[in-house]
């Protein structure tokens, strides 16, 4: 399990990858970074994995679920339950559960938290993270928004801006390096 703590402790951008750093997991994003991901448990096939968020399954049938979407800073806890749990939860979850459980705002009038974040670990490695939080409400009825951004250029010495030349395929412009 990934408590709060941890969480804020870990540098991962989204729940995703903080949950890849568990044992056990394997994430296989399948459009790169920041696209869909599958999650595959103990070796087993990510059809097998059931992903649930407060309760409510999300990756219907062991589909693929969108882990980058979700950023860490909006989750409470993820609770990682490894083996057989088909009697539970039926037959998506023969390698194991993740459950993500979302971040409770406390009642009373709009609390609002901003995090931002910034470097360069090389002339090619700029990053910059973002986000905007806000929530509250009554006994009744609680709210919760959060707004967020991410930006990475990369880190190895591979010019990022390329631009097409011209419509034939495999060439391109690039401005020239400092």
């Amino acid at each position: 399990m990934l408590t709060r703590a941890d969480l804020i402790n870990e540098p991962a951008r989204t729940a995703g990858d903080a949950l890849s750093r568990m044992p056990g997991v394997f994430m296989d994003a399948t459009v790169g970074p920041d696209g869909p991901s599958n999650i595959r448990l103990r070796g087993g096939d990510e059809t097998f994995t059931k992903v649930m968020m407060d309760g409510v399954e999300v990756n219907f049938s062991g589909n693929v679920f969108e882990f980058e979407g979700i950023t860490a800073n909006n989750v409470d806890r993820i609770e990682l339950v490894r083996g057989p749990q088909s009697a539970l939860h039926g037959s998506s979850a023969m390698t194991g559960v993740v459950q993500l459980f979302n971040r409770g705002r406390p009642t009373g009038p709009a609390a609002m938290e901003s995090h931002h974040e910034g470097g360069s670990a090389a002339s090619h490695g700029d990053h910059g993270r973002g986000s905007f939080e806000v929530g509250g409400g009554s006994d009744v009825v609680r709210y919760s928004g959060s707004l967020g951004a991410m930006y990475d250029e990369g880190v190895f010495a591979v010019p990022h801006r390329c631009l097409p030349a011209t419509p034939r395929p495999g060439s391109t412009s690039c401005p020239a390096d400092p």
